[in-house]
């Protein structure tokens, strides 16, 4: 695996078939005209998950207007969580905390749902994602909905 053509075409891929990126704002380190998200990147803990360049799309582009407009930026933060179901009323999340360092987008901690969990945190969403129906990852990461999305 690795990144894809038109990565390639690019010119941003290097030996290894990557994309090395500016961690704080997704920049490819090959040109700084390229950013780049998702599965493409190379030193970045996320996992290769629909949910990473959603949050990864956020920075670059915060980092893109900094960039245009002048206004001095920050280290953006980022998190991944992904609900799985093991049956229609069983699941599970998984998720974890990132920064940008100067190496690399790294982990910084992470979670794991638990058996004794309440169903509002654990397969209440993990159905609705599956259905494709919003859901409010912030409130999972402390089990509370404050939003609304899980109740």
């Amino acid at each position: 695996m690795q990144a894809g053509n038109i990565a390639q075409q690019a010119g941003s891929i290097n030996e290894a078939g990557w994309c090395p990126i500016v961690p704080a704002t997704l920049q490819s380190q090959l040109d700084e005209n390229i950013h780049v998200l998702g599965d493409a990147t190379q030193n970045c803990d996320m996992p290769k998950s629909g949910y990473s360049p959603n949050n990864q799309a956020k920075a670059a582009s915060m980092a893109i207007s900094h960039a245009l407009t002048g206004p001095r930026g920050f280290k953006p933060r980022f998190s991944n969580t992904c609900w799985s179901l093991f049956s229609p009323d069983n699941g599970v999340k998984v998720g974890a905390s990132y920064v940008a360092t100067d190496e690399k987008i790294a982990k910084v901690d992470g979670f794991i749902s638990q058996n004794n969990e309440d169903d509002a945190c654990t397969s209440k969403p993990t159905r609705k994602a599956s259905a494709g129906t919003p859901t409010c990852p912030l409130a999972c990461l402390d089990n509370k909905c404050s939003c609304g999305a899980l109740n």
